[in-house]
């Protein structure tokens, strides 16, 4: 949750076999998708999806063994 530009989610996918980035913040997004294209040389395939939500809203029903949580800093 709070994906931003994906260093967490990143860094997770390389040791995961599942990591869903969430991310409510559309500009986020985009950033959070030109970075998964510049490192999709490192990033292992398909363990890395990203959805715009607000919490888990947009997600179906699913059991997570982590939940790893990114607030905003104001």
């Amino acid at each position: 949750m709070g994906a931003g530009n994906g260093l967490i989610s990143f860094s997770l996918a390389l040791k995961a076999q599942k990591v869903i980035a969430l991310e409510l913040s559309k500009e986020a997004i985009k950033g959070l998708q030109l970075n998964e294209q510049e490192n999709k040389t490192v990033l292992p395939k398909n363990v890395l999806q990203i959805v715009e939500s607000n919490l888990f809203e947009s997600l179906e029903p699913f059991i997570f063994d982590y939940i790893v949580v990114n607030p905003p800093y104001y």
